[in-house]
């Protein structure tokens, strides 16, 4: 039995050498092999048995017999280039890459949650103790509310969003898209449209996403547009909708908005500052 899969190892190492030597001829026959080492070779003939058991010498050129490990490492990298070329293909190709997709790994980016801190009075047994002898403020604990969304207009760090959403908040602290926590400046804002514009404070550096504006008239009636924000505080969800009105009126106390795009997107509390885009990753409005 031992001898049978002895021979048979044998005609299998014989078949894989004679497969590789095929290989390695058609190679050849396309791209020749340089005489790498000829002369040395060639100088002593005590490196004519190394020379039989790796080259053979065909005139002034030789044929180069590799090794499996050797052939591994001439043939692996290429089949894996071609197997990621063929994968990403296969992605950009699929049919569930739609215009929508693409516009939200556009603008996700540079949508961002805007929050603010408040402190909250700790209450236990000994409350009035500590009342009686230090400060009310003493035992209290301060946590972060979400207030809305934002969206970056400038890498330079501008932010914007609602007035409404900063209107009565001690700190602005916004959130970015990769995690970071930087504080809110109010540059300007204008009571009357509801708007306002952040400048963050201690960026170290530029690599902020913004988003690109759309044309003012460039809007069609029934259109795909999307909404991008932090509803309930659940951040940079989406929401996809059409375009279902221009021009809409809307009376928010004594404040008359005329200009009011309506969608059917789902906006929710702590969507307001996110931004409206088109299916080309365009910002078309502010949610309110």
């Amino acid at each position: 039995m031992k001898a049978f899969w002895l021979l048979a190892w044998i005609i299998r190492e014989r078949d894989r050498f004679t497969h590789q030597t095929r290989v390695l001829q058609s190679i050849a026959a396309h791209v020749p092999l340089r005489p790498v080492a000829r002369h040395v070779l060639k100088a002593s003939p005590e490196h004519e048995q190394l020379r039989c058991s790796r080259q053979r010498p065909s005139g002034d050129r030789f044929t180069w017999f590799p090794t499996s490990r050797e052939l591994v490492r001439l043939v692996l990298p290429g089949v894996l280039l071609g197997t990621a070329a063929l994968a990403e293909d296969a992605i950009l190709s699929s049919p569930r890459l739609t215009p929508v997709v693409k516009a939200v790994q556009a603008v996700m980016p540079a949508v961002v949650n805007i929050s603010t801190e408040r402190a909250l009075r700790v209450a236990d047994p000994y409350e009035s103790y500590f009342n009686r002898f230090f400060a009310p403020n003493v035992r209290s604990i301060t946590e972060s509310v979400p207030l809305g969304s934002g969206i970056v207009v400038d890498r330079a760090g501008l932010v914007l969003t609602n007035y409404h959403v900063i209107q009565r908040a001690s700190k602005i602290m916004v959130r970015l898209y990769n995690h970071e926590m930087h504080t809110g400046t109010v540059v300007a804002y204008d009571m009357d449209n509801d708007l306002c514009l952040l400048q963050l404070e201690d960026l170290t550096d530029s690599s902020l996403t913004a988003i690109d504006f759309a044309l003012p008239d460039d809007l069609y009636l029934g259109e795909t547009v999307v909404t991008v924000g932090n509803p309930f505080g659940l951040e940079h969800s989406v929401a996809q909708g059409v375009l279902s009105a221009k021009n809409r009126s809307l009376r928010e106390g004594d404040v008359v908005f005329d200009d009011i795009l309506q969608t059917d997107a789902a906006i929710n509390p702590g969507n307001s500052g996110g931004p409206l885009i088109n299916t080309d990753g365009r910002l078309i409005g502010l949610n309110l």
